[in-house]
């Protein structure tokens, strides 16, 4: 197929090519936040910022690949979160209010608790005809479903008078709902220790049938999932830890009207999709496996129902599987025409498949929404998400090589525009520990990139994306085997020239602040300054406290003890305990709301920092939790991005 560019492409392109060097916030606040079609495809609406904060709603005719003229939507101060097309003419919008108090609610001062409170309304495409659809909600509403089957309602999920979400049908012309499901709210514990089920989250079919559940237990802070057969009953399938990172199962529609499709690894090293009984929770047969990778999504037309793909992540490389003709064409179509964009996602299509909202970024490309016209082989003009510049931004490449075991790792290198020798290196380890990095577009990673440096991401093991071996190999290795897997990487690039040994800094959030710690203390001669986000720095105290917040039975206790191993393993892993070693500046970050990393872990690390009188700094962030966003997370790239000129620009 060939593709063609609107007429204003090119001018829509440089725009974003040749501007200057982007600050911190650029990296922060997005321009274009979401982009839909409608259900013919002859229209578009986007989500944009305006000014420092405003998102706003525009909509705008799409014809033969071009975008016409944009027209704003007014909906006075309220920030536009969402938006879906229900029809041609009639949109479904999320919206949020800013802090709104819950009728009835107090804190431990008796002052009105407030929360930022989402509405849905449902408007005409001029902005017309303004429908609230559950105004009275206390704690928000979402759409969960916008019923393609069903002209005249959408889906939506709400808090009432409760904490548990019910899940309600409601009129998009008059606004009014219909309660078709009850949420729990359940008491649970011991008068000693009280605790509460909770419904957070329902999956539908594209029916609009609840075939899945969760809920939250607030005791052991797990998540338990439920499934339901068609005309049955609610049977549990699966209790997770909630944990920062940690995959669940997920599910990708009703197989029948006794079954789901559920990514999961089933007692496998590698996830799949495979075909679950809901009554049981058993695995009945693999639908689909791809043997380099593990499935990371699956995509449902949500007009019929059918299965149209599966995305599949490889070495942190995502890439697409599909069923469908259509969009296995449109597909090849977009990433031979545009090979400076390695990652292309469908992400909305018209109801005959013949045009499609396209998701591009790569590695080093800042991601960009446009339009195809798959009908005429025309793609619109290209819409920014992030407005930087990346003309700093080099190649990022994956390296692979032994760790002090013998076990293979692999890395994710970035370099600067025109680096490759000699380079002052950024060391990045991810959070988690189960979680990874990947090759789409990282703004962490390319801010550092932007300001000249070689940033590095091992994938070590512990994490995620490299099967459950590769997880399981890091379990009671905190500060030995996986700071192993992290240090034979930087030596590599040491030997290879690419790395200046005088100008090395490790950076990382959570468990890469741990990480980040660790590097500091256990490795006291590599690194020129550590900087540490939300890190454990006593890791017997941070088992504590989870035993603490939960019990000592619960999922979440049991996990950590999994990971972090006996008591004189996490005694020995601890790098509070061991600050004298310091040789090098450390710069320590935390919001002090923090309920992942209590806030505690970085005071513990700064105090004995400080007490063995070492060279430390430290940024509190006020009313953050664990990771921060807005203001909050431009202040904390300013603050990185100061410490480390200080240190490894010379």
């Amino acid at each position: 197929m060939l593709v063609r560019f609107a007429a204003a492409f090119c001018a829509a392109f440089f725009l974003f090519s040749a501007m200057a060097a982007s600050p911190a916030r650029n990296f922060v606040k997005s321009v274009t936040s979401r982009v839909v079609i409608s259900p013919s495809g002859k229209y578009v609406a986007v989500i944009t910022t305006i000014g420092n904060d405003k998102k706003a709603l525009a909509v705008a005719p799409f014809e033969n690949g071009k975008i016409g003229k944009f027209k704003g939507t007014d909906l006075g101060d309220m920030l536009v979160s969402d938006v879906i097309f229900k029809t041609d003419d009639r949109l479904i919008v999320t919206v949020v209010q800013r802090q709104m108090e819950v009728r009835g609610a107090r804190d431990n001062d008796d002052k009105a608790i407030t929360v930022d409170r989402t509405l849905v309304l449902a408007v005409d495409r001029d902005g017309s005809n303004i429908k609230v659809m559950m105004p009275d909600n206390e704690m928000g509403a979402q759409v969960i479903s916008a019923l393609r089957q069903d002209p005249q309602h959408v889906l939506l999920v709400a808090r009432k008078a409760s904490y548990s979400v019910n899940l309600f049908r409601a009129d998009i012309t008059t606004g009014e709902v219909e309660k078709i499901e009850e949420g729990v709210f359940r008491k649970e514990g011991t008068s000693r220790r009280q605790a509460f089920s909770v419904t957070q989250r329902y999956i539908v079919s594209s029916t609009g049938i609840p075939y899945a559940r969760y809920d939250y237990n607030t005791g052991s802070r797990s998540i338990v999932v439920y499934g339901r057969p068609v005309g049955g009953s609610w049977t549990k399938l699966r209790e997770f830890p909630v944990i920062f990172g940690a995959r669940q199962i997920e599910f990708g529609g009703l197989a029948s009207d006794t079954t789901a499709y559920v990514i999961d690894r089933a007692s496998e090293d590698r996830r799949s999709v495979w075909e679950y009984d809901l009554a049981t929770g058993k695995p009945l047969r693999k639908v689909f496996a791809d043997a380099g990778g593990e499935v990371d999504e699956v995509l449902q037309n949500v007009y019929t129902g059918d299965i149209m793909g599966q995305m599949v992540m490889t070495a942190g490389k995502p890439k697409w599987v599909f069923k469908s003709r259509n969009f296995a064409a449109a597909q090849a179509a977009l990433e031979e025409a545009f090979p400076e964009y390695p990652n292309i996602t469908i992400r909305g299509y018209s109801q005959d498949l013949a045009n499609y909202v396209i998701y591009a970024d790569g590695p080093s490309k800042p991601p960009v929404y446009f339009v195809f016209d798959g009908r005429n082989g025309i793609v619109s003009d290209m819409l920014a998400v992030l407005s930087i510049d990346a003309s700093g931004m080099g190649q990022v490449k994956t390296l692979t090589w032994p760790s002090s075991d013998g076990r293979v790792i692999t890395g994710y290198l970035a370099l600067p525009a025109g680096g490759a020798k000699n380079l002052p290196l950024i060391v990045m380890p991810h959070g988690g520990p189960e979680s990874q990095d990947d090759l789409n577009f990282d703004p962490w990673r390319q801010f550092l990139v932007s300001r000249g440096y070689a940033v590095f991401q091992p994938q070590f093991r512990g994490g995620d994306g490299f099967g459950a071996a590769h997880e399981k190999a890091g379990h009671g290795q905190w500060g030995k085997l996986v700071q192993d897997d992290v240090t034979t990487g930087v030596a590599k690039l040491v030997a290879d020239g690419i790395a200046d040994p005088k100008r090395m800094c490790i950076f990382g959030w959570s468990y890469g602040g741990y990480m980040a710690m660790a590097g500091a203390v256990f490795s006291p001669d590599l690194y020129n300054c550590s900087v540490a986000g939300a890190g454990v720095a006593d890791v017997d105290r941070m088992l504590a406290w989870e035993g603490e917040e939960t019990s000592r039975e619960s999922p979440v206790f049991k996990y950590w003890l999994d990971r972090m191993g006996d008591a004189p393993t996490r005694q020995a892993a601890s790098p509070a305990d061991f600050a004298a070693k310091v040789k090098i500046p450390m710069l320590l970050i935390h919001g002090d709301k923090d309920e992942n990393v209590p806030f505690e872990q970085s005071v513990i690390m700064r105090d004995a920092l400080k007490k063995a009188g070492k060279d430390v700094e430290f940024v509190e962030l006020p009313g953050e939790e664990h990771t921060p966003f807005g203001p909050a997370m431009i202040k904390t790239l300013e603050a990185i991005e100061a410490f480390l000129a200080r240190h490894i620009d010379g």
